[in-house]
């Protein structure tokens, strides 16, 4: 039996060599290879995680796994980040948009390329407050005067309820607003939205939004990722996929919630309940764009909206600031939305 088996094989195997000794057969790959990427990609943070970071972690996560390095860099001061960006510390800054404007305008040669999220704040009041004219000669509490905020709230004033005069207390850290708010030694406190959902959670129907800044500024372009030129004109391969990565990643929780919720239990270690409700709380205020947040008219919009508060002295325009063409040709390959 063995060498009756045997005899078999020899008579297939040697008609199947003599037709393949006159056609080589091509090595067979595999349709799914794909070539790994390499190269190293620093980007700031500002301060700790919080949920607007969270699809941009995803985003770093999706270029790791093509084969990019990606370090997150940490920022306690965001006003070294423009600084650090033009040094060549990092090569790509999540910063205020101010702050970057405000670098090029004097000479750092950094272009803002994507937006990295949207206005997340807004002035929250206890119930006998029910409009602005209400705050005149009352307690009320920002971070900063400098701040984008601020100058919505004072756009926001100028324009319902000109003459007011609120008394101003500067109080950096939001814990502090928040306490200062159910203490009641402010009627009213500037909060991020993620703060608010906390803050309904621990004194249910005490208070309520009195400005929402992302309803009545939606064109301000408040957080965005920029880089310095002769990074980006060296390595237009990474930027592109950088970005391509973060568009791809706002389009997928927009059109799945449940990839938002289950990322921020995974990225901020916090209950799928409360996971959920800070999804659907982002999501409804469109913090995240499908085509990068970021256009010509939208700069132009806000280099002027700078100005008018006394953020930029310079008469900057939209290509001292920003270079749209990388995200361009992304969306000319990925389509816009």
């Amino acid at each position: 039996m063995k060498k009756f088996g045997y005899a078999i094989v020899i008579l297939v195997i040697i008609p199947l060599a003599a037709c393949s000794s006159s056609t080589p057969s091509p090595t067979p790959v595999s349709p799914t290879a794909v070539p790994r990427k390499s190269g190293t990609i620093r980007v700031s943070i500002g301060g700790s995680v919080n949920v607007k970071d969270v699809p941009s972690q995803m985003a770093f996560d999706a270029m790791r796994e093509q084969g990019y390095t990606v370090e997150v860099i940490p920022f306690a001061k965001t006003s070294l980040i423009p600084v650090a960006l033009d040094k060549g510390d990092i090569e790509v800054s999540d910063a205020t948009t101010s702050l970057v404007w405000a670098a090029a305008a004097q000479g750092a040669d950094i272009r803002t390329v994507v937006a990295k999220v949207g206005t997340s704040f807004i002035l929250a009041s206890t119930k006998g407050i029910s409009n602005c004219r209400d705050l005149d000669g009352k307690a009320i509490t920002f971070s900063t005067r400098q701040s984008v905020g601020y100058v919505m709230f004072e756009k926001h004033v100028a324009e319902n309820c000109p003459g007011i005069k609120p008394d101003v207390i500067l109080i950096s850290e939001t814990s502090n607003r928040m306490a200062a708010l159910q203490a009641g030694d402010v009627v009213a406190a500037y909060l991020d939205l993620g703060d608010w959902l906390q803050l309904q959670q621990s004194a249910p129907d005490r208070f309520h939004v009195l400005i929402d800044f992302a309803l009545e500024f939606p064109r301000v372009c408040f957080l965005t990722f920029s880089v310095r030129r002769e990074w980006a004109a060296q390595n237009q391969s990474m930027l592109k996929d950088f970005i391509q990565a973060l568009v791809a990643t706002h389009r997928s929780i927009i059109e799945n919630p449940q990839r938002l919720s289950d990322a921020i239990v995974k990225y901020l270690s916090i209950e799928p309940a409360q996971a959920q409700q800070l999804a659907d709380a982002c999501l409804a205020a469109g913090l995240w764009d499908p085509n990068g947040g970021l256009t010509a008219e939208d700069i132009t919009y806000t280099l002027q909206f700078f100005r008018d508060g006394g953020i930029l002295t310079t008469d900057s325009k939209v290509e001292d600031v920003a270079d749209l063409s990388h995200l361009n040709a992304v969306l000319a390959e990925m389509g816009r939305r």
